[in-house]
C-alpha cells in the first residue's frame, strides 16, 4: 500500500471520527448507564448500593452480551445512511480514491468507534471493581472475558450492518437476512461457542460488504470475492430459516396431531427395598402429554398393582437423578478464575466472603462490612493477611461447597473436608479451621465429579459417589473407600449414569442405604436402549445386576421432513451414517431429499431464462439448487431482481428494455418514434441533407 492510499484511509477515518463521535460518546453514555443499573440494588427507600460479587459481574456481563452488538449495528447504518440523502453518496464515491479505500476507510473509523463505545464502560467497571475497598471480592482481568468476547464479536454484527445498508433490496425481503445473520452468530459465540468461528464469519461478512459497497449494491459489478461472501451469507440464513420452518412445522403438527409422536413411554425406577421395576405408559386418546400407567413389571417378571389414587405403582418408589448434575460447582464463564464458595459464618463473628483463586491455589477471605482482605486458606489452614501467603493447593479445583453444609474441597486427585466444628458441635473460630484430607485417589485417576448421598436421595447416610476416569466410587462419611465400579467400556464419555438411593434397606447397620447405579448409553436416540443396573449395598458389596431396556427418545431430527431444507450431500451422509431402527428415518430422509432436489433444479432453469442468462448459467444454477436444496434456491431469488420486460416487436415474445437486442431472436430494439422534438439528427436525416 503506497502513501497516498495511507494518506486516504486517513483523511477519511478522520472525517468519520469527526461525524460520528457524537453517537459512539451517546452510545458510551448509554451503555455506562446501563452497565450502572445492573451492578446495583436498591437498599432503602432513595438508595441504591452495589450488588455482591456475583450479581456484579453477571450484571455487567448481561450488558456487554447485547450491548456492543446494538452500537455496532447502529454505527453501521448511521455512517452509510446519513450519507445517502440527496445524492450525497454520489458526491462522496466520487473523489480521488478508489471504492476499496473508501470502504477500508469507513470500516477502520467505524470499527475504532465501536471499541471506544463499548470498551469505556467495561474497562471503568473493572478499574472500579480493581480498587481495594470498592468490592468485596478479589479481583482477576479474566472476569473481563465475556466483556472482551461480547466487543470482539460485535465485529459480525458491523459487517452485517454495513451489508444490509448497502443492498438495495427491500426491507420485508432480504435486505434484512445479512444482519439478522450476523446478530446471531456474535450472540451465540459471546454466550460461549468457540471464538474459532469468529475469524472466518468475519472474512465472509466483510467480503460480502466490501462487495457491496464496490458494486454500488449490484450483484454483477461486485468482484468474485464479494460474490461469494454474499451468497454464502444469504445461503447460511436461508438454510437456518429452512430448518426452523420444517421445525416449527413438525412441532405444531405432532402437538395437534398426537398420534404422530410417541404414543407410549417407558419408565425405570426402584421399588423398596431393592425391586428394579419398568412402568408402561400409554397416551390417552385426544391430548399430546397426557399419559396413563398400563402396567409396572419388575425385571423377574413379576407384576406390581397400580394405586388408583395415585395412578402410579403401588410402594415406595425411588427414581434415579443424573450424577452429571453434581460436577464442577460454580465453574462458569462468570467466576472462570474467582470462583465464590459457601462457607459455616460465625454468628457473632463480622461477615465474610469466601473466594477460591484458581490463579493462585488459595482461599481469600474478604469482609463484607470493610470490603478488604482479612485472610487466606490454604493447605496449611488460616494465614491472616498481615502474616504472609499460605500454602497452596496442588490440584486443579473440581468442586467446590455451594452451601455450608457442602464442607467438601474436591480437587483433581484429593478430597478435603473443612473442620468447622470442635468435637462439641460448636462453631471454631476461622482462625481455628483447617483443612482434613478426606480421600487420595491413586497415580492416574482423577476425579470428575462428587455428590453427597442426600444430594441425591433425602434423608440417605453420610456418604460420597465419585466419577473418576477409572470407574465410580462410593466413600463413605470418614473418607473410607466403600466400593468401586470401574467403567465397563474404554470410552466412558459415551456413557450417562444415573444414580437413586433407597435408605434403610440393611438396617440396624453402619450404612443401611443400597445404591443403584444406571449405565445408559449418552445417545439415548438410537433404538434399542439397553442400560446395565448395579446394586451397591452399604457395605460395599454388590448386591444385584440387571439389564433394562426402553424405546429410544424421540429426537426433533427424526421427522424425514428435514429432507426439504437440507443440502442433499448433507443428507446423504446422514442417511449413510444411520442404522438399526432408524434406517428407515434415514431412508425417508434421503427420499424426501431427493424429491425436493428434483423440484428445485427446473425452478433454477427457469430463473436463468426469465433473467436471460446464458445457457450454461442457467445449468449452473439448475445445478446448484439440486444439490444444495430449498435454500439454494430461496438464495437464489434473493440476489436476482426480476428484469423489466416488453414485448418485441419481431418475435413478439418478452424482452428486457436494457438489453440492446432481443435474447430470443436478435432483432435490435427499435428507436423511439420521431415527433418533431428532436435536437440531435439521425444518421438517415443527415445522409438525406447530404
Amino acid at each position: 500500500m503506497n502513501g497516498s492510499m495511507w494518506r486516504a484511509i486517513r483523511a477519511i477515518v478522520w472525517k468519520e471520527w469527526r461525524e460520528n463521535a457524537g453517537w459512539a460518546l451517546l452510545a458510551a453514555l448509554g451503555l455506562s448507564l446501563g452497565v450502572l443499573y445492573n451492578v446495583t440494588q436498591k437498599y432503602q427507600t432513595l438508595r441504591y448500593v452495589t450488588k455482591d460479587f456475583t450479581g456484579y459481574w453477571e450484571g455487567i456481563h448481561t450488558v456487554m452480551a447485547v450491548g456492543p452488538l446494538v452500537v455496532a449495528v447502529g454505527i453501521a447504518f448511521i455512517q452509510i445512511f446519513s450519507e445517502q440523502r440527496r445524492d450525497q453518496w454520489a458526491f462522496l464515491i466520487h473523489r480521488p480514491a478508489s471504492r476499496g479505500v473508501l470502504f477500508w476507510g469507513k470500516a477502520l473509523a467505524g470499527l475504532s468507534l465501536v471499541l471506544a463505545a463499548t470498551a469505556t464502560p467495561l474497562l471503568g467497571a473493572a478499574v472500579w471493581a480493581a480498587i481495594p475497598g470498592h468490592l468485596a471480592a478479589p479481583f482477576d482481568l479474566d472476569l473481563c472475558s465475556v466483556g472482551f468476547r461480547g466487543i470482539a464479536v460485535a465485529s459480525l454484527a458491523y459487517f452485517g450492518a454495513l451489508l444490509t445498508a448497502l443492498r438495495p433490496a427491500h426491507w420485508y425481503g432480504s435486505r434484512l437476512l445479512p444482519v439478522i445473520l450476523a446478530v446471531l452468530c456474535a450472540f451465540l459465540i459471546a454466550q460461549g461457542i468457540s471464538l474459532f468461528f469468529l475469524p472466518p464469519l468475519a472474512f465472509v461478512l466483510g467480503a460480502a460488504a466490501w462487495g457491496a459497497f464496490l458494486g454500488d449494491g449490484d450483484d454483477a459489478r461486485q468482484p468474485v470475492i464479494g460474490k461469494i461472501g454474499l451468497r454464502l451469507t444469504l445461503y447460511a440464513v436461508l438454510l437456518a430459516v429452512s430448518l426452523g420452518a420444517v421445525a416449527a412445522i413438525d412441532s405444531a403438527y405432532r402437538s395437534m396431531y398426537p398420534a404422530a409422536g410417541a404414543t407410549t413411554m417407558t419408565n425405570h425406577f426402584v421399588i423398596a427395598p431393592n425391586h428394579i421395576v419398568q412402568s408402561n405408559y400409554v397416551l390417552n386418546p385426544g391430548t399430546s402429554m397426557n399419559y396413563r400407567l398400563v402396567d409396572t413389571t419388575g425385571v423377574d417378571g413379576k407384576q406390581y398393582p397400580v394405586d388408583p389414587r395415585t395412578g402410579m405403582a403401588k410402594g415406595e418408589i425411588s427414581n434415579p437423578s443424573s450424577l452429571s448434575i453434581f460436577e464442577s460447582v460454580s465453574v462458569s464463564d462468570v467466576h472462570s478464575q474467582i470462583i465464590p464458595i459457601a462457607a459455616y459464618q460465625e454468628t457473632t463473628g463480622p461477615d465474610l466472603k469466601w473466594f477460591y483463586v484458581r490463579s493462585r491455589n488459595w482461599v481469600e477471605v474478604y469482609s463484607q462490612d470493610s470490603r478488604r482482605l482479612v485472610g487466606r486458606f490454604g493447605l496449611n489452614g488460616y494465614v491472616p493477611v498481615s502474616s504472609g501467603a499460605p500454602e497452596p493447593f496442588r490440584d486443579e479445583p473440581v468442586a467446590l461447597p455451594s452451601v455450608p453444609v457442602l464442607d467438601i474441597y474436591t480437587f483433581r486427585h484429593r478430597i478435603y473436608r473443612m473442620v468447622s466444628f470442635d468435637a462439641a458441635g460448636r462453631f471454631l473460630p476461622i482462625e481455628q479451621r483447617r483443612f482434613q484430607l478426606l480421600f487420595q485417589e491413586p497415580e492416574g485417576t482423577q476425579i470428575l465429579s462428587i455428590a453427597r448421598a442426600d444430594q441425591i436421595q433425602q434423608h440417605a447416610s453420610l456418604a460420597y459417589i465419585v466419577t473418576t476416569n477409572a470407574g465410580l466410587q462410593v466413600l463413605g462419611g470418614d473418607g473410607s473407600l466403600l466400593a468401586s465400579l470401574p467403567w465397563t467400556k474404554r470410552d466412558f464419555t459415551g456413557l450417562s449414569v444415573d444414580c437413586n438411593i433407597v435408605t434403610n434397606v440393611d438396617r440396624n447397620t453402619l450404612n443401611p442405604d443400597h445404591y443403584f447405579f444406571w449405565f445408559w448409553p449418552a445417545d439415548r436416540t438410537k433404538a434399542p436402549i439397553t442400560a446395565d443396573v448395579v446394586e451397591v449395598a452399604g457395605n460395599g458389596k454388590i448386591a444385584q445386576r440387571a439389564q433394562v431396556t426402553e424405546p429410544a427418545y424421540h429426537h426433533p431430527a427424526d421427522t424425514p421432513w428435514f429432507g426439504i431444507g437440507t443440502p442433499l450431500p448433507a443428507v446423504a451422509l446422514a442417511a449413510h451414517s444411520v442404522s438399526g431402527a432408524d434406517k428407515s428415518v434415514g431412508d425417508q430422509l434421503m427420499v424426501i431429499a431427493f424429491v425436493t432436489a428434483l423440484l428445485c433444479a427446473p425452478f433454477g432453469w427457469l430463473i436463468g431464462v426469465r433473467c436471460a442468462v446464458n445457457r450454461r448459467a442457467c445449468f449452473g444454477w439448475a445445478l446448484a439448487c439440486f444439490i444444495l436444496g430449498v435454500p439454494s434456491l430461496l438464495t437464489l431469488i434473493a440476489l436476482r431482481s426480476w428484469p423489466a420486460r416488453v414485448s418485441c416487436p419481431a418475435c413478439g415474445m418478452k424482452r428486457i428494455v436494457d438489453h440492446e437486442r432481443c435474447e430470443h431472436c436478435g432483432a435490435p430494439f427499435p428507436p423511439p418514434a420521431r415527433d418533431g422534438t428532436e435536437i440531435m439528427d439521425t444518421s438517415e436525416t443527415a445522409a438525406h441533407a447530404a
